[in-house]
Formats: C-alpha cells, structure tokens, sequence
C-alpha cells in the first residue's frame, strides 16, 4: 500500500496537472529512489565534453537540466515544509530560467553535481518519510495558488520523470 495517495485536482494549480499524472499511481517514495539512481546513471555514463551540451539552441545543457532538478525539487520540498509546519503567507514563486542561468553551471564538476543531487534527493526523500498522514492533505499558498503538501511530492516526482524523458529522448 502507498503511503502517499494522489492528491484531488483541488489540491493544486491546473499546470501541475501533467506532472502528477505521469506518477499518479506510484507508490512515490519508491519511485523517487529509482528515478535518482536513473539520472545518476544517465550522467554518470555521459562523457563530461558532452555535459555542457544542448540538444538545440537557447536550450539548456545536461548539466543545467540537472541543477534545474535540484533547484525545483529543493524549493517544492521547502514549500511542502512551510506548509506541513503551518505557515500562513503566501509563499514566493521562481523564474526557473533566472535561476538556471545564475547557477552558472558550465563551470560545475559532473561529481560537484552529483554530490548536490544525491543530497538533495536523500533530504526530499527523508522529509516526505518524515510526515505525518495528516500532513499530506494540509494547504497553502505557493506562488500566490493553493497546493497542498502531497501534491508538491507528486509535482518532484512528476517534474524529474518528464525531464527524464526528455534528456533521453533529446539529449541521449
């Protein structure tokens, strides 16, 4: 039995959608564990010349692909937080394309990001465990939109696995 159940469609914003699902009927926390050993994978085989590359113009690299991973599953997971402890303001959106840019990526070791992403994914793993089955369902506002805390799990999940299927359908 899942420890997580899909969150309803009043639980989150409509472009959240798509993402939660392409893992509706997971069981997540496992899931998520497959997924980090998929990319590490996929990066670890990857020769580091080809890792600054895009598959077309003004697209992102592998390794800015990566650090966009680790940046929205880092602020989903510190959203789900602020909610689950109970906050009450709005929580602030974020411009993936600024952050990807001020990440300055190119200058990153394939290890550098791999360390990061293994941490982060242990973390986000470890906080999910954590909660309460009162928490799940529990509500706030992230970028001026309600979410619950499920539903940013299912979004993590549903974000790395569409990115997934990107890197491999374009970039591999």
């Amino acid at each position: 039995m899942r420890h997580f159940i899909a969150p309803l469609e009043t639980e989150y914003p409509d472009y959240f959608k798509s993402y939660i699902d392409l893992v509706k009927d997971e069981d997540l926390l496992l899931f998520m564990q497959q997924q980090a050993k998929e990319v590490l994978k996929i990066v670890e085989d990857t020769d580091d010349i080809f890792l600054d590359d895009s598959y077309e113009a003004g697209k992102w690299t592998i390794k800015e692909l990566v650090i966009h991973l680790i940046d929205t599953e880092r602020i989903f997971c510190t959203r789900a937080l602020h909610i689950a402890r109970g906050e009450k303001k709005s929580l602030p959106g974020y411009e993936e394309d600024d952050y990807v840019r001020e990440a300055d990526a190119a200058r990153r070791s394939k290890e550098s990001l791999l360390e990061e992403y293994i941490a982060n994914r242990i973390s986000t793993l470890a906080f999910f465990k954590g909660l309460s089955k009162q928490k799940h369902g529990m509500l706030g506002v992230a970028n001026g939109l309600n979410v619950s805390v499920r539903s940013l799990l299912y979004v993590i999940a549903g974000h790395e696995k569409h990115h997934l299927q990107v890197l491999k359908e374009r970039y591999i």
